[in-house]
């Protein structure tokens, strides 16, 4: 029995995840037990505290069975085959998200919820003990004194703000310009992981160039400002912040075709990577997650975050609306305002509307009878169609001499 129960015991260390394989191996650490006579197990997986961009894998015994998952507050439903004996299900953060560490609450067969805590050095673990029909000479219990983990992040935030990282506050209060107008909701569209920390940052307009106007903002500052996006590219050099660092669009207007879009590129001294697309209304400002010099104590790197951008050729705003338009929308051209100073807000223009109409053919009519009078002539002796010589006729220019 004691040989039984040391095997089992040997096995939840060995079989402690790691994301790659040359990775050195995190340790579990039992943080939830339970038992069961089922060796089927439905889980539900939800973001224990507050929903921060918490990144993760879960494995079973080793065995990865959800790969790539940010945890929100919508629940996952998992299904678990059990092996007789002692189980181990291992929460591996992927990230810290914006409130660390990562926390995940798991619902066992709709009922026990239990709380796992998982940082980049230690896999928070549910200890699941199955024992099957026949196998009496299982002896391990679940742990009476487990310390649980807090998952209560909302009141630890409370208590201490600074807890967080900043992008977290941001995401949470959202975005203005000026003092006097209303906070706009922060969208994270797109995620990009940075090897250098002073990097270019690329914007151009990737729909159609039809006057978005908008301001970036990073790391608590205004980047750019009133700025008139167009098809050429344009780079604001940067230094990015260890961690996270949320590249933000403010829209000053919604363009000839809603909604403000701008495509990104990353560039360092070594490579240029195009990142994804923002897309901003005067409601929401599309955000960009850029992580630096995330990584873990084994040095090995961390994504920032799994979200997958989704605005393609094919549903990008600005192309969807002029593919549903029965006639051409042609976009203004305006110049943009180089100052420093946010636009007056004003009603924005109409769209212009060109439609098109048949093109008459040519009239045939009977040859009239009625003779042409003779054009009086101009004052100066010139009639209509002469050139300045009067010649009656337009004589090739001269070609220039060399």
């Amino acid at each position: 029995m004691k040989t039984v129960t040391l095997l089992s015991t040997l096995l939840i260390g060995l079989l402690s995840p790691a994301l790659y394989a040359q990775e050195n191996v995190r340790p579990n650490e039992v943080q939830a037990c339970t038992e069961t006579t089922s060796p089927t197990l439905i889980l539900d997986l939800w973001d224990a505290g507050v929903e921060d961009n918490d990144s993760i894998r879960l494995y079973l015994n080793g065995k990865n069975v959800l790969d790539n998952f940010r945890l929100s507050k919508a629940k996952q439903q998992i299904t678990l085959t059990l092996q007789p004996g002692v189980n181990s299900l291992s929460l591996y953060a992927l990230n810290l998200g914006d409130i660390p560490n990562n926390t995940a609450a798991i619902a066992i067969n709709g009922q026990e919820k239990v709380s796992l805590n998982s940082g980049l050095q230690v896999n928070g673990t549910l200890q699941l003990i199955y024992r099957a029909p026949g196998m009496m000479t299982i002896t391990q219990s679940c742990p009476p004194d487990l310390k649980k983990p807090d998952d209560d992040e909302a009141k630890l935030i409370r208590s201490n703000p600074n807890a967080a990282l900043p992008s977290f506050n941001l995401l949470q209060t959202g975005i203005r310009l000026n003092a006097g107008e209303g906070y706009r909701k922060i969208d994270v569209q797109d995620c990009y992981s940075s090897s250098a920390k002073e990097v270019e940052l690329l914007l151009w307009d990737c729909g159609v160039e039809d006057n978005d106007t908008v301001s970036l903002y990073l790391n608590g500052q205004w980047i750019l400002q009133n700025f008139r996006l167009t098809k050429a590219p344009f780079a604001v050099p940067v230094q990015l912040l260890q961690g996270e660092n949320i590249l933000v669009l403010y829209a000053h207007n919604l363009g000839d075709i809603p909604k403000n879009t701008a495509a990104l590129s990353v560039k360092n001294k070594y490579s240029q990577q195009e990142v994804g697309t923002m897309i901003s209304d005067q409601n929401t400002s599309g955000a960009i997650r850029i992580s630096y010099g995330m990584s873990d104590d084994f040095g090995n790197s961390v994504p920032p975050c799994l979200d997958e951008n989704v605005v393609d050729s094919a549903s990008e705003p600005e192309m969807v609306y002029l593919n549903s338009q029965t006639v051409p929308v042609t976009p203004n051209v305006q110049k943009h305002n180089p100052g420093n100073n946010p636009p007056v807000a004003s009603p924005r223009p109409a769209p212009p509307i060109v439609i098109p109409y048949p093109v008459p053919g040519p009239r045939t009519s009977p040859p009239s009878t009625t003779p042409t009078p003779t054009p009086n002539p101009s004052p100066g002796g010139r009639q209509p169609g002469d050139n300045p010589g009067g010649t009656g006729r337009n004589k090739p220019k001269p070609k220039p001499l060399h």
